[in-house]
This record gives structure tokens, sequence and C-alpha cells, in this order.
């Protein structure tokens, strides 16, 4: 197989954050984008997640790549991942995985995540997006490059068969790899498609691998022509009145929809069904009221418009002298008197001087156009640029802490205000927030 390395000339003078798990796919792509950084000029970063859901096999796996990562030069960082037991461990693993990528990559827009997936991922996908009852986007969902939750998300081998990455690790004198145990498991779906489906399918169609990626190349275009229409009726049309709605055709209607809450919340809808069932029963028939979209997120006819609404609990009055926890929707807060500032202060953590600050503060969520003076700032910034800037979701929402006079003091997760300094010498209360679960 040829490679082609020009696909990495776009990324020279980038932060390349690879992620190596020490197997065959992840081991053949930290060698071709090292190879890639030697030509084009860019630094890679081998970053190895220790889910430690295997005990010492786990272990062995992490001191192994970081072995491989030191011998061939390359920087290596392992990140410890601790999963609760439970369901969809996958999925969670994976968004875990994703939201420690986006602290690496921080705000820097010369940062790229490259990922080992390959083809035979891709028909894999194919498989398990059909079983989901997903639309021809759904079966087309893994590009080589997308930007997932404000990260951004480059696949090198996603044309590369299993016989190309084999071939290319013997190319470069690697003959051994990781190999997890959990990946012949068949509790998992993928495993089963990939461990007993896919062999018998190949067995009777020994072209069959081919055929599905050609397949998978016509779905694409498909879907690329459908996904550009949505985007035009969208942009040409006016969302906020149900008549707009009533002229979509089902195809167009489902990607008009979830482009529209993305402008309207700032995050990408999984939309169930369910919902999309709801939601085109509602518009047609134009009756007033609510229509639940998950995820936090309401729809609300009202004198034939549409409007935008968010399942969110109303404001509260906090007395923090008197209370020292409080409860705002599934946000926890604590607070803390100090003699001085703590040492590190983190965007969950906010210091106020103790003897100025009012105690009675108000929680709620954040309104249109709301600014805020953050600290060390001379002019008070709108909230959602702050939020977008840090990459924060729109939802699940993320309170305000106000003032008596309405002034904002405080966004967990986003940034502090610059109000009620602690005096050098004087008294600190700190507040710490964590979000104990999505609103459902």
């Amino acid at each position: 197989m040829q490679m082609d390395y020009s696909i990495f000339s776009r990324f020279r003078g980038f932060r390349v954050l690879v992620g190596f798990s020490g197997g065959a796919d992840s081991t053949a792509l930290l060698l071709f984008v090292s190879q890639g950084a030697e030509r084009f000029g860019f630094e890679v970063t081998a970053v190895h997640f220790n889910h430690h859901l295997r005990g010492a096999e786990s272990d062995a796996e992490a001191e192994a790549a970081g072995k491989f990562a030191r011998e061939h030069r390359i920087n290596f960082r392992k990140i410890d991942l601790f999963l609760a037991p439970g369901g969809n461990l996958e999925s969670r693993a994976r968004q875990a995985r994703l939201a420690h990528f986006r602290e690496l990559a921080g705000d820097d827009r010369n940062t790229v995540v490259m990922l080992g997936h390959h083809a035979g991922d891709r028909v894999e996908n194919l498989f398990l997006r059909l079983l989901r009852g997903s639309n021809v986007s759904g079966l087309t969902g893994l590009h080589q490059e997308s930007l997932v939750s404000g990260v951004r998300i480059f696949r090198p081998l996603i044309d590369w068969q299993r016989v190309d990455i084999e071939r290319f690790l013997s190319d470069n004198g690697v003959k051994n790899w990781a190999q997890d145990s959990s990946n012949f498991s068949e509790d998992y779906s993928r495993n089963f498609i990939r461990n007993r489906i896919l062999p018998q399918l190949y067995g009777h169609f020994p072209a069959g691998e081919s055929a599905l990626l050609s397949s998978l190349e016509n779905l694409e275009s498909d879907a690329a022509f459908i996904e550009k229409e949505a985007q035009q009726r969208l942009s040409a049309g006016d969302a906020g009145k149900i008549g707009f709605w009533r002229t979509l055709p089902q195809a167009l209607l489902v990607r008009c929809l979830r482009n529209y809450l993305e402008q309207l919340f700032g995050v990408r809808v999984e939309l169930s069904a369910g919902s999309i069932k709801r939601f085109s029963a509602a518009v047609k028939a134009g009756t007033a009221g609510k229509i639940p979209l998950g995820s936090g997120i309401t729809l609300i006819i009202s004198a034939d418009r549409l409007i935008a609404d968010a399942d969110i609990p109303e404001d509260r009055r906090w007395n923090w002298r008197e209370e020292p926890e409080f409860q705002w929707g599934n946000w926890h807060f604590h607070c803390k008197i100090m003699p001085q500032m703590p040492e590190t202060v983190t965007p969950e953590c906010a210091c106020f001087s103790a003897d100025s600050l009012p105690e009675i503060l108000t929680v709620g969520a954040i309104r249109p156009g709301e600014k805020m003076l953050p600290f060390g700032r001379k002019k008070a910034v709108k909230i959602k640029e702050l939020r977008v800037k840090r990459k924060v979701p729109a939802l699940p929402v993320v309170p305000v802490f106000r003032d008596p006079g309405g002034e904002v003091v405080w966004v967990p997760s986003v940034r502090h205000s610059a109000g009620y300094p602690v005096a050098p010498g004087g008294e600190c209360v700190s507040f710490f927030g964590e979000k104990t679960e999505d609103f459902n």
C-alpha cells in the first residue's frame, strides 16, 4: 500500500494528540503520524487511557505503550480513568476520553486529536446503525474529519483495511502489539458483529468488505447532498414558524430539526425515533403545547410559532453563611470560609471576600444576552461567549450566581467575576460546584 503522507500537510505547526491504546490499529496510527510529523513539522503526543477495567492486563498495556513511545522518541501521556460500574460502559468510556481530550486541547485551534478508526470500523458502524434504525447520515457517520463537542478529530487510517494495517506494521518491524481480551467478549454488540457476523459474511462473499465500502461511499454521497439541502432550506426559511416545518419532507425535517436545535442550544442533540415522531405530529396538528425532545430540551408551539424552552429549575436564593451546602437542579454546591485564598482556583471554584460578598445570592439559569465582568478583565463580556470559549455546552444547563443587584458573580465551569475581591490578609469564602448528573 502506497503511503499518502500529504494528508498531514495541513497540520504543519500543529499539536497532534494521538489516541494510543497499544493495539494494532493505534500502533500503526502512531507510527504513521510520527512519520508524517517528520515530513511536515508538527508536535506529536501519544495519549494512553488506562481504564483499569482488566486489572493487571490494563496496567501492563499502559507500561508497554509508554515503553513503545519512548523507544520511538514520541511524547507520551498516560491518563487514568476510573469509571463507575453500570450500563452503557462503552459510551461512558468514550465520553470520558473525549472530555480529557477536550481538556488537553484547551482553546488552542491548532490542536487536533487523531484516532485509529479504519475501514473495518466503518463497516461495523454500518451494521450497528442499521440495527438502530438510523437514516443514511447515521449509517455513514464515521468520517475522516469531524468536530465532536468542540474537539477537532482526524482519522488518518479511515480508508485502510486490516491487511493494510498489518502490512504497514510488518514493514516497520513491529511484530507484537497489545491484545485487549475484552475484544473477544460477545457481550458487546460491536464484538459480536466483528467476530461472528462479518467472518461468516465474508466467507460466503469474499469481496464482501470491498463491496460494503463501495456502498458506504455511495451512501456518503447521498447523505452529503441531503444534508446540504437541509442546511439551505433552514437558512432560507423561517424555522420559528410552524408553516416552515409543514412543508418539509421527512428526510429534510429530521436534519433541519437537528441543525435548528444545535443553533438554539449550541449542542448536537441525538434525536430518538420517538422524539422525531412527537415533533412531526405536533407541528402537523399545530396545537399549542410543549414538545419534549429529550436531553432537557423542549420546544413550545404557541400562536403558530415554535419557541425554544428547556426544563430548567427556577431561581433560588442561597444564604451561604447559614447554609454551607446548596442544591440547584442537579448541581450541588458547598462553601467554606478560609483565612486566605487557596493556592489553586479552578473554574469549578470561586473565591470572594467574606466581608463584602452579600450573604444572600440568587442561583438560576443564564438569561439571554446576560453579561459578566470576568476576573482580570476591564470590560463585561456576554456569558454565552465565555461559555463557548471554554467549550461548555449550553445543555445540561449551567447556573449563574447573582448578587442582590442582579450582577453575575460566578458561572460554575466558566469564570468568576471581578467583583468582591479578596483583600490581602482578608478572609475568603470559597464556593465549589459539582454537577451530579445531567438533567432528564
